[in-house]
């Protein structure tokens, strides 16, 4: 009997982490940066003389230049959807209310609203 238990936890576990890993890798398959990752990379860019330390000057230098990254992902989405015909946003809605409706009863109650879900474009339902 335990050894059924321990067969049962050590697939659970397997099944699990599979699930993270494909949730680790990014729409193109490959891995996503982690959090660390992501924020020596920031501060790699933003130390633009590679003295080691982030200046007064360099940090305001990077806030622009986020801010622009942003700027030019926010007008590439709003081109997305202004291109979007009424039945492609009408079936993206669907698609949604599908996977926000988790007890599938066919209405959204206050709690499935609540609950955050992935979304293609990598933001969440607003």
């Amino acid at each position: 009997m335990r050894t059924t238990s321990l067969t049962i936890a050590a697939l659970a576990a397997v099944l699990a982490l599979g699930g993270l890993t494909a949730y680790a890798a990014g729409p193109d398959g490959k891995p996503r940066p982690t959090a660390e990752q992501r924020q020596a990379d920031y501060f790699a860019k933003a130390d633009t003389n590679k003295d080691g330390a982030i200046s007064p000057d360099e940090f305001k230098a990077s806030g622009d230049v986020a801010m622009q990254h942003m700027i030019a992902r926010m007008e590439k989405r709003l081109a997305q959807l202004k291109a979007m015909t009424p039945e492609a946003r009408h079936a993206k809605a669907a698609a949604r209310f599908t996977k926000m409706d988790v007890n599938k009863d066919g209405k959204l109650e206050q709690n499935e609203w609540a609950l955050p879900i992935r979304m293609p474009h990598g933001g969440k339902p607003g």
